[in-house]
């Protein structure tokens, strides 16, 4: 990827946004590129102390952690396009024990953590918006504590899905093409009980399931489904 391309991949990102064009390049021109089949890229928890990542095609990238007993995983986050990998360690210099993994074809670019830090401390507007882009992670984070402390599986895989389906007949975002399994460690419970609880909202008229693909077909009543219990 040449350098033009990167600066008007950098520009679109919200990470960026009010920097001006001279440190668009400067920033562009610090970062390397790779491109990535599906399932090639995993990066470790170790090697985060010395990179950062940035999503730069429409792709997704998984972001879990397992459990060292039983080797149960638990999916974290689903990052998309735009969307930068282990920025707790980029600030605080501590290795939060995740592993990414490309789960379609991806571009990334990347460049080491001291460069990164550098742009911290170089370009403010870079700062004011990864402040509020860990703002939106946190709040995240938060929803999900709440959903798994009081909801039950069914109210949280009609968030999930009424927060990552676009309308009827139109394609998915992080959750196409995903299996009942990885479903199930976004959710913290089993195939099971997603495939038992997906089979209810089909039933009773707010989705459809066609292999792999999630159609909502009511979208305002699965809203309805779901807006009693949003705190947040």
């Amino acid at each position: 990827m040449d350098l033009e391309r990167k600066i008007k991949i950098i520009s679109e990102i919200s990470l960026f946004d009010d920097c001006s064009h001279e440190e668009i390049i400067r920033i562009a021109s610090d970062t390397s590129h790779k491109f990535f089949r599906k399932n090639q890229l995993t990066i470790e928890s170790a090697a985060t102390r010395h990179r950062v990542y940035l999503i730069a095609s429409r792709s997704r990238m998984k972001v879990s952690v397992s459990n060292p007993i039983n080797s149960e995983e638990l999916t974290v986050y689903m990052l998309s396009y735009g969307d930068l990998f282990n920025v707790m360690t980029l600030i605080d210099d501590k290795e939060d024990y995740l592993v990414a993994n490309a789960i379609d074809d991806i571009d990334i670019l990347y460049c080491g953590i001291e460069k990164a830090r550098d742009w911290l401390r170089q370009y403010p507007n870079f700062n004011i918006n990864l402040l509020k882009y860990l703002t939106k992670r946190l709040r995240q984070v938060q929803s999900y504590n709440i959903q798994h402390t009081f909801y039950s599986i069914e109210v949280r895989l009609a968030f999930l899905i009424y927060n990552n389906i676009l309308q009827v007949g139109q394609e998915v975002n992080l959750l196409s093409n995903l299996s009942h399994n990885e479903i199930a460690k976004m959710l913290g419970t089993t195939r099971a009980v997603v495939n038992r609880n997906l089979q209810k909202l089909k039933k009773d008229g707010l989705i459809d399931i066609n292999r792999k693909r999630i159609l909502v077909r009511d979208y305002e009543r699965l809203r309805s489904l779901i807006e009693k219990y949003e705190v947040i």
